[in-house]
């Protein structure tokens, strides 16, 4: 990131633009499918502005029912 501010600075503005993001900041911001969301538009912005591989958190349910964070 500090190699490219530039990119990182214009992702971020693409992503704040993004409607479904917009709602997970909007709403619930402590919940976990909503921050589930952010961290992957991020991830994913920053995947591809910085041409780089990041393990992007998500989400799955474990055996209890309860929705976690999984690296895959």
């Amino acid at each position: 990131m500090a190699d490219d501010p530039e990119a990182v600075k214009q992702g971020y503005f693409e992503l704040i633009r993004d409607p479904e993001f917009q709602a997970a900041i909007e709403s619930d911001t402590a919940g976990i499918p909503h921050t589930a969301i952010r961290f992957k538009k991020w991830g994913e912005i920053l995947q591809r502005v910085l041409e780089v591989n990041i393990e992007v958190p998500s989400t799955a349910e474990n055996e209890n029912g309860e929705i976690r964070f999984v690296l895959f």
